[in-house]
C-alpha cells in the first residue's frame, strides 16, 4: 500500500530515502518549500510479531472512522470544532436554528450516546471556548476549571511550562494562521522565519532529553532542549477567518 509524507527540507527527505524499511515510489513538487514523497513499506524487512494483527487494527480504526463520519454528518458544519479517530468536539447553541443537539435527535445506526460498550460518551458539556492549533494540539476553556484541557503534541505539559502552555497563549497561536496567506499555510516555519514574519509561537523551557542513535546504537543526552509550538492546521487544511476547509474546497463559507 502506498503511503506519503510531506517533506520540507533535505534532512526529512534523507530520513525517508535512507530508511531501508521504505521504498521510494514517486514524488511531487508542490512548491519551493514543499514536496510530497510517496513510498511503500518494504515487506521483505518488516516482520510483524505473532501478537500483532493488522486485520484487527485496520477493522477497529476503520469502524471508528465510519461511526465518526456518521456522527459528523448529523451536525451542522458550523458546529464542528475538532475531531480525532475516536472523538469529536462540537459546539451547540440552542438559540441557533442550524445547530443540532445529538442528545435529542435521531442518530444513525451504529452511533449511540451512553456509557455502554461501543457508545459515544458525552465527556464535556460546560465548554466555553475552543482553540485548535493542529493535530492533537488544542485547548478547551470550561466553566468548571477542573475540566479545562490543553493538548500539545510532542510537548511536555508540566510545572516548568505551566505559565507558557496556557489557554490564552493557545488562542493566540490558533488565530495566528489568519495572518498567513492561504497559499503559504501548508509550510512549517523555523523560529527565525516566525520571528521575521512576526508570527506568534510558543517556546517551551529548556530541558534534558534522552535520544537513541540508530546508527551508533547509543543513547545520548541532549541538554537545554527546547521545542516550538506553532499553528499546523494548514498542513492538512487551509484556514480563512478562523474556519478550516479542505484544500480544493470552493463552496460557501461558514461562521
Amino acid at each position: 500500500m502506498c503511503e506519503y509524507s510531506y517533506v520540507r527540507n533535505i534532512k526529512e527527505l534523507w530520513q525517508i530515502t535512507s530508511d531501508e524499511k521504505k521504498k521510494l515510489t514517486n514524488f511531487h513538487i508542490i512548491n519551493n518549500d514543499l514536496i510530497e514523497v510517496q513510498y511503500e513499506r518494504n515487506c521483505d524487512i518488516t516482520d510483524c510479531p505473532d501478537y500483532v494483527s493488522p486485520v484487527t487494527a485496520v477493522f477497529t480504526t476503520s469502524n471508528a472512522r465510519v461511526r465518526l463520519a456518521k456522527f459528523m454528518n448529523v451536525l451542522h458544519p458550523s458546529q464542528l470544532l475538532y475531531c480525532d479517530t475516536d472523538s469529536c468536539y462540537f459546539a451547540y447553541n440552542p438559540n441557533n436554528p442550524n445547530h443540532i443537539d445529538p442528545r435529542t435527535t435521531n442518530l444513525p445506526k451504529g452511533v449511540e450516546l451512553g456509557d455502554g460498550l461501543g457508545c459515544w460518551e458525552m465527556e464535556l458539556s460546560d465548554g466555553i471556548e475552543f482553540a485548535g492549533c493542529g493535530a492533537k494540539t488544542y485547548a478547551v476553556d470550561t466553566i468548571n476549571t477542573k475540566n479545562k484541557t490543553i493538548k500539545a503534541k510532542g510537548l511536555t505539559i508540566d510545572f516548568t511550562n505551566k505559565d507558557i502552555l496556557t489557554f490564552e497563549n493557545m488562542v493566540i497561536i490558533a488565530k495566528s494562521i489568519n495572518e498567513i496567506p492561504i497559499e503559504k499555510q501548508q509550510t512549517l516555519l523555523s523560529k527565525e522565519q516566525l520571528i521575521k514574519r512576526d508570527l506568534k509561537y510558543i517556546q517551551t523551557k529548556p530541558r534534558f532529553r534522552f535520544e537513541y542513535d540508530k546508527q551508533k546504537k547509543e543513547i545520548t543526552t541532549n541538554e537545554n532542549l527546547s521545542k516550538i509550538l506553532q499553528n499546523t492546521v494548514g498542513l492538512k487544511r487551509f484556514v480563512k477567518n478562523n474556519v478550516s476547509y479542505p484544500y480544493g474546497y470552493v463552496g460557501g463559507e461558514y461562521y
